[in-house]
């Protein structure tokens, strides 16, 4: 029978600190990365918030299917609110009669020579309807749209929604902030044992 030389033997205990430390590692990794979209989430979210209030501007779903094909149903619109009178023929806004997406097709003074300007709207998927004449001083005019991303604010508008999208955030930290404690991260201490020649 050979001899079994110190060599050759398994060292469990270094083995099992060395899987210790990977596991750990892989935890403040998983951590971080939570942490990075965390913290883009936040960037994002304070840059609109500066956005919308330098540039006048808001986001808002389109629940009418009245611009279609040219803004789908579903799509989420940055809409900026201007003057009536700074609109053009071709323009697309909302029409706060309707809350639906609809194109300017004719801007002129108002008769009465009072401040608001007559509009005429029409959607791109309304042809066989009636223009809608409206007098008004301020309109949101769409900007540009994002497929899909409609749906996404509308359930995050609903109690439900909002709920489920607190819960979700308050659940990330939760999480990474346990971890964190169960997991420093490696190298700021060590073993004060040194190596024996």
């Amino acid at each position: 029978m050979g001899t079994v030389h110190d060599t050759d033997r398994i060292d469990a205990k270094r083995i099992v600190p060395a899987a210790a430390a990977t596991a750990g590692t892989d935890g403040v990794a998983r951590d971080d990365r939570l942490a990075t979209v965390a913290g883009i989430t936040l960037i994002l979210v304070v840059g609109w918030l500066i956005a919308a209030w330098v540039f006048d501007v808001s986001l808002h779903p389109v629940a009418a299917p009245s611009m279609s094909p040219a803004i789908v149903t579903g799509s989420l619109a940055v809409v900026q609110r201007v003057p009536a009178g700074d609109l053009e023929p071709g323009d697309v806004v909302f029409d706060p009669a309707r809350d639906a997406p609809a194109r300017v097709i004719g801007v002129m003074p108002s008769r009465d020579g009072g401040a608001d300007v007559v509009v005429t709207l029409r959607g791109d998927g309304e042809t066989d309807l009636p223009p809608h004449v409206l007098a008004i001083r301020e309109m949101e005019r769409i900007e540009t749209t994002a497929p899909m991303l409609g749906w996404v604010a509308l359930a995050v508008t609903t109690p439900i929604g909002g709920a489920l999208g607190a819960m979700t955030v308050v659940t990330i930290v939760v999480v990474v902030v346990r971890r964190r404690r169960r997991h420093p991260p490696l190298g700021g201490a060590r073993g004060t044992g040194g190596s024996s020649a």
